[in-house]
């Protein structure tokens, strides 16, 4: 005979509303973990991309956004051939409005930004779920309590036996709560608390390529913008 006091056995007794609270913490445990694999492994390919890069002098990382290297992380690629491509149009205009300095300073930070809005992704959705998951099991046992009891009411038996198994399968929607909301929260604290030192990566990093493209000798006007080499 199924155990009268587990899960499926609640699921089973259950009415609509019941379930629906199952399968409402499912959907958050499932969204859960999904944001935690695919932000952990983007955070994963950013920081190994930021490592390639560390060890190399400012010439030789503006050197891979003209000649990438084999290996090296895509985005960050791309973010800093955006950057010379900015210094290119910069030079190749009139900007007497604005400094060089500034106009990179200004560039590198949309880079930064557009990277780790992508690594900020669903995190918000992570601190909801932890915020109200506890909640939606508190919910369940609310309303599974109350149906047990109205059943023993109706059924004139309040012994052990009879409060025990209805009251329990309602405490089981709380344990679920909990169950979704604990590794949410770990989640989100350890994801944000990785992106706060991938930003600060990320801005050393385009400060030094800024930097670099400052010290270059700017190039005559209308002409082609190159990146430094060793």
């Amino acid at each position: 005979m199924a155990d009268p006091y587990s899960p499926r056995h609640a699921w089973e007794q259950g009415d609509m509303v019941t379930r629906l609270t199952f399968v409402l913490l499912l959907a958050m445990s499932v969204t859960t973990w999904s944001i935690l694999l695919l932000r952990a492994w983007d955070q994963y390919a950013l920081v190994r991309g930021l490592r390639t890069l560390a060890p190399l002098d400012a010439p030789a990382i503006l050197g891979q956004a003209q000649d990438p290297a084999p290996g090296g992380h895509p985005r960050l690629q791309a973010a800093t051939g955006r950057l010379v491509a900015e210094y290119a149009r910069y030079r190749s205009a009139d900007r007497p409005d604005i400094s060089l300095r500034d106009w990179l300073t200004m560039a590198g930070t949309r880079e930064t930004s557009a990277l780790v809005e992508r690594l900020q992704s669903g995190l918000g959705l992570l601190a909801s779920i932890a915020s109200t998951a506890p909640f939606v099991g508190l919910f369940g046992t609310v309303w599974g309590v109350y149906h047990a009891l109205v059943a023993i009411g109706l059924s004139g038996e309040a012994s052990l036996d009879s409060v025990a198994g209805p009251v329990g399968e309602a405490l089981i929607m709380t344990a679920l709560g909990l169950a979704v909301a604990v590794p949410a929260v770990l989640a989100y604290n350890d994801l944000a608390r990785r992106n706060r030192r991938i930003v600060s990566a990320l801005e050393r990093l385009m400060s030094c390529a800024y930097m670099e493209l400052l010290r270059t000798t700017p190039p005559k006007h209308g002409g082609a913008v190159h990146a430094p080499t060793r």
